[in-house]
């Protein structure tokens, strides 16, 4: 099986989030939270703040927001990205749409 798309973090990526509300990756890469949008392959949202390396991320959906722990020795709450339109929940590898210009 082949890669569907390689997305540049612009650094170490510690931890990973998937937004299924969204359709979005979420990554932790050094103090900053990065959010891809899996449909367009883009970044859609940055969140910085953090004082060192993020450790974990987690969604919160029923409160649409994320919440990070890092190494600085503490956790943030941050507003999750909210794509305007369609609100598809994904749930598996097969329902993420194919990279454009691939027919499946």
């Amino acid at each position: 099986m082949s890669c569907l798309a390689i997305l540049a973090a612009g650094g170490v990526v510690s931890a990973l989030c998937i937004d299924k509300r969204n359709g979005c990756v979420v990554a932790g890469v050094h103090d900053s939270i990065k959010v891809y949008d899996v449909v367009l392959y883009k970044l859609v949202q940055t969140n910085s703040g953090h004082k060192d390396s993020i450790r974990s991320i987690i969604h919160i959906p029923e409160r649409s927001q994320y919440v990070s722990a890092s190494w600085d020795k503490t956790l943030r709450i941050w507003n999750s990205y909210v794509k305007r339109g369609s609100h598809k929940q994904f749930s598996y590898a097969s329902d993420m749409p194919p990279e454009p210009g691939l027919e499946t």
